[in-house]
């Protein structure tokens, strides 16, 4: 007993009618995604038409154009950069309501726009829809802005402002000087608009303030001005001023202020340090003023303000010395101390002293003080001559030893 086996021809038969049932299956399939995408496309492009609104005037043009209008004849906005032949784009010229091709550029800074290319900088805000200016200088409004490369900035004509400006200009980058007012970082010269809307002061003489301190290569402090106050002196008083100090302040290098200055920090003087007067503290060798004394040594050695000079336009001032030295003065031949203990070494071998610090004149207590001194100008004769510009009573800093001592007080001063 057997089974009959299907022949050949019935095999191919069922073969192909089940292949072309698949087919059918997947084209139905296929046609319906197609539908759905079309659809979803159509969706799509009616959501970008419903951005832009379209009065009854313009879709008529919309039912009946098919784009690429030339220039000036009426166009369909919805159709975007198909709208228009090249180099034209679909727009409101004026109080027109019916859009047409207009040249691509033909819009000046603050005039309605859609898209960059209508815009002569190329440049129509996102957001607010103006075309943007491109010119530096320009008028700007700082909600808006620039176009690219341009910033929009405090503007005055004034060295310095004590308010923001109420107009505003398009500036390139780094345009704006130290302690102009700001508003963006990349517009000025610092590279650094601050907390304070100014930029950050970046070169020495530069205005600063409390908010708005120098860049870290400068430091902040008092802006003055110095005057000598006593002429044609020698070379050792340079620094020996008065001093206007401005409400304002100034950037300066560290360490630069010289002896007496007026100073807010210790880093902005020579000596590194600053009195509670403000006054920069004297070193060895330079003028000092009596009541704010001198800084000690780096390795700790004391010095001391000494009164070194009889002139009334001196008063007060005098220069820094080590304590504990002998020195030549005006006043004669002294001995500085800063304590009693400086003076006990000195009057050891030195029986015209005693053993206590003048704290006031910082001098050992000598016979220059505890007597009265000698000075007449009763030097006459072939040899010698008081009050002839030159010290003739071999004294201390005389040229000659024509007078007795004391005899020439004009020009060698109380002996």
């Amino acid at each position: 007993m057997y089974m009959k086996l299907p022949n050949i021809t019935s095999l191919i038969f069922i073969f192909f009618s089940f292949a072309c049932t698949e087919d059918i299956e997947s084209g139905s399939q296929n046609a319906d995604d197609d539908t759905a995408s079309e659809e979803s496309s159509s969706d799509n492009d009616a959501s970008t038409r419903d951005e832009i609104p379209v009065s009854d005037a313009e879709q008529d043009i919309c039912d009946d154009n098919a784009g690429n209008a030339a220039a000036g004849q009426s166009c369909c906005r919805a159709l975007g950069v198909d709208a228009c032949q090249i180099n034209t784009f679909c727009g409101v010229e004026g109080d027109r309501t019916i859009p047409s091709c207009l040249p691509e550029g033909m819009r000046e800074a603050g005039e309605s726009c859609l898209e960059d290319r209508e815009c002569g900088s190329e440049s129509c805000h996102p957001e607010v829809g103006v075309c943007l200016s491109d010119e530096e200088n320009s008028i700007c409004d700082p909600d808006i802005g620039c176009a690219d490369n341009l910033y929009c900035e405090p503007f005055s004509e004034k060295w310095i402002d004590e308010e923001m400006p109420q107009a505003f200009t398009c500036v390139k980058p780094g345009t704006l000087t130290s302690y102009k007012f700001c508003f963006n970082d990349d517009a000025c010269a610092s590279e650094e608009c601050t907390e304070s809307k100014r930029c950050r002061p970046n070169f020495r003489g530069a205005i600063c303030d409390v908010e708005t301190q120098c860049t870290d290569d400068l430091i902040c402090t008092n802006d003055f001005e110095g005057a000598d106050i006593y002429g044609n002196v020698n070379d050792e008083f340079v620094g020996l001023r008065e001093y206007k100090i401005y409400d304002r302040l100034e950037c300066i290098s560290p360490n630069s202020l010289e002896a007496l200055e007026p100073c807010l920090h210790d880093e902005d003087c020579q000596s590194n340090l600053c009195t509670e007067e403000g006054r920069c503290l004297s070193r060895s060798g330079e003028i000092c003023r009596n009541d704010i004394g001198c800084a000690d040594s780096e390795d700790g050695e004391k010095y001391v303000c000494i009164k070194n000079y009889q002139e009334e336009r001196y008063e007060g001032y005098g220069e820094c010395v080590a304590a504990g030295q002998e020195v030549y003065t005006d006043y004669g031949e002294v001995y500085t101390c800063a304590t009693d203990s400086d003076c006990a070494v000195i009057c050891s071998w030195d029986s015209s002293c005693e053993e206590r610090c003048d704290t006031v004149n910082n001098f050992c207590e000598t016979n220059i003080f505890a007597q009265p001194m000698f000075c007449t100008d009763n030097c006459r004769g072939s040899f010698g001559t008081a009050n002839n510009g030159i010290c003739e009573d071999g004294g201390p800093n005389s040229t000659e030893d024509n007078c007795v001592l004391g005899n020439d007080c004009s020009d060698c001063g109380p002996r």
